[in-house]
């Protein structure tokens, strides 16, 4: 239906027979004596009065399916769908969602992939950057000015595994301590630096006091308290290997750590990273030399420091971009550091990180925002 004062004329054209007006005849005989420019106000008026023109209607959401998920690997899948009707739009954008925490994923907070296109039918995207061994939910959708269709969900897991035992350089001699949850951890002494060879994995404070455990996406959004959580909230699958996710806040308590021991500022990693080559090789020292954990990894990584990096992702997920989503666990390492990052310009208000990635040889000093969640590691005092 045409709303009261707005026109949508899709032909007015003429034939020997008579007028023609969105495809319905009106005969010389009873319109012989108008003309074009009158013709026009009599359509202006009758969509003014909320007249129903032939063919004309509100624009309804696009139709959509998810057809089916195939040639699933450990990284990599391929997800089809068919986009069934555009919903009278004449512009439709259409594409594939997916979450690995979110059983219904949606265009607002998930991960998405587009394929622009206005016309129906099937196509397919291929959905990548996956992490082995995973549950992922995906389904197709389309939009128009009308609003989001989607598609059913189906549901497919990753091949692979990123949870076998964590491969330290044997040619070394690690140490070890405890933390208050009675975790073991192997430590290694590097420079003049004694170092954890393993993420933090405590759930209490140095002072027995429990850290918040928050699983829930709303609540981790609006944390600007201490907090951690799991990968995918699952610390039976990932909490001996990778250990828990903190965002900041927790780590500035400064008493995350177990006593003796302290995460370390800004200054301390650069003495770690200048010692094992400078930030351009550092990462071919301090990473784990295996594909157990890392999906991807070089051949020049060799753990000579014994330091052992893991690829324990982020949980992302902040007030001004609210996108919540586990990412990164088997291709990228993050560690807080406790120094602050502060730019007055763009009054930004972060953290510096150290990042590892299993595509590059470095050790990068990255700056993330203080409600993220990532790994720590401890540095004896």
């Amino acid at each position: 239906m045409l709303k009261a004062g707005k026109l949508r004329l899709n032909k007015v054209y003429s034939d020997s027979s008579g007028f023609v007006i969105n495809n319905v005849q009106v005969m010389k005989k009873t319109c012989r004596y108008l003309n074009y420019p009158l013709i026009m106000i009599l359509i202006l008026s009758m969509s003014i009065n909320g007249c129903i023109l032939p063919n004309q209607g509100e624009e309804q959401l696009p139709t959509v399916a998810t057809d089916a998920v195939a040639d699933i690997s450990s990284t990599l899948a391929v997800c089809n769908g068919t986009l069934i009707s555009t919903g009278g739009s004449i512009w439709v954008n259409r594409g594939i969602c997916y979450s690995n925490i979110v059983a219904e994923p949606t265009l607002q907070g998930d991960f998405r992939w587009a394929d622009v296109g206005s016309h129906t039918g099937t196509f397919s995207v291929l959905l990548d950057y996956l992490t082995p061994d995973t549950k992922y939910y995906v389904r197709a959708y389309a939009i128009n000015e009308a609003g989001e269709g989607y598609g059913n969900v189906i549901e497919f897991t990753t091949t692979g595994s990123v949870t076998g035992d964590i491969v330290f350089n044997p040619d070394l001699t690690y140490d070890s301590m405890i933390d208050i949850d009675g975790n073991t951890y192997k430590t290694i002494k590097i420079g003049d630096q004694t170092w954890m060879a393993e993420n933090l994995k405590t759930t209490k404070y140095n002072d027995g006091i429990d850290i918040p455990l928050v699983t829930a996406i709303s609540n981790w959004v609006d944390l600007s308290t201490p907090g951690y959580c799991w990968y995918l909230n699952d610390g039976g699958k990932y909490k001996n290997i990778y250990g828990a996710l903190y965002n900041w806040y927790t780590v500035n308590t400064g008493k995350l750590c177990p006593a003796g021991w302290h995460v370390p500022d800004d200054t301390e990693w650069e003495a770690l990273v200048a010692f094992t080559g400078g930030e351009s090789v550092a990462g071919n020292h301090l990473k784990e030399a295996d594909l157990t954990h890392w999906v991807i990894t070089e051949e020049s990584v060799t753990n000579s420091s014994g330091f052992t990096a893991l690829p324990g992702g982020t949980r992302w997920g902040t007030l001004t971009d609210p996108v919540i989503y586990f990412t990164d666990m088997g291709y990228t390492g993050h560690f807080w550091s406790t120094t602050e990052d502060y730019d007055p310009v763009s009054e930004y208000q972060g953290v510096y990180t150290r990042t590892f990635k299993g595509s590059s040889h470095e050790s990068e000093r990255s700056s993330f925002t203080k409600s993220q969640g990532i790994s720590v590691r401890c540095v004896k005092d």
